[in-house]
């Protein structure tokens, strides 16, 4: 149900660190995490997962989260991704310092839209969710994932872990790149692995 690393929403613009926030939320991350469940379970969503930089190992059928978060003090973003009435849907927020009070604005978010159900019409609560389509429409100028790495569609494992390793480096936003050529280049090369395992 949780995904580690943190898999922002292609072509969502991030929040600068400098720019985030102290909010005002009174919650723990389980708390905050089983609101979100519990929404969604109302609205009868399917393939949940919930993507942060929360590093967890289970035990005992228990997520338990490793002493050491500091890439999710870093990048405390999240992403929730679900299957709604069978279109996929993404909801992201990274305005907040803490994975813990992102989660919960998702989790009011998603309250909020559900009182439209409530006291407005069935098909405003469908039109606010269009919003937060998850994979936007493909459209021609779409380049390839050979194109971001910069190898060819044959390539090896090697060689395209090689090209990934050089352009994560000259596109990371700590180097002057963006987060979304960044994100674009994580998803690349994800392409990439899974083409392989076609081969």
């Amino acid at each position: 149900m949780e995904a580690f690393p943190l898999h922002w929403p292609l072509g969502r613009k991030k929040t600068d660190k400098y720019q985030r926030v102290h909010s005002a939320f009174k919650t723990t991350l389980a708390r905050a995490r089983d609101g979100v469940l519990k929404q969604l379970g109302m609205m009868w969503a399917k393939d949940i997962v919930i993507s942060s930089n929360i590093n967890t190992y289970n035990r005992g059928g228990q997520e338990i989260m490793y002493a050491d978060q500091t890439k999710a003090k870093d990048e405390p973003g999240v992403a929730v991704y679900f299957t709604w009435k069978k279109k996929q849907y993404a909801l992201s927020c990274d305005k907040y310092n803490t994975v813990m009070d992102n989660l919960q604005a998702i989790m009011k978010t998603l309250e909020a839209i559900r009182g439209i159900e409530r006291w407005g019409t069935g098909d405003m609560m469908e039109a606010a969710f269009d919003g937060f389509k998850s994979l936007p429409e493909p459209k021609a100028e779409v380049t390839s994932w050979c194109e971001i790495l910069g190898v060819e569609p044959c390539a090896t494992a090697e060689q395209i872990k090689d090209a990934y390793r050089k352009k994560v480096m000259e596109v990371h936003p700590d180097r002057g790149g963006s987060s979304d050529m960044f994100n674009r280049v994580k998803v690349a090369y994800e392409q990439a692995l899974a083409n392989l395992k076609q081969i």
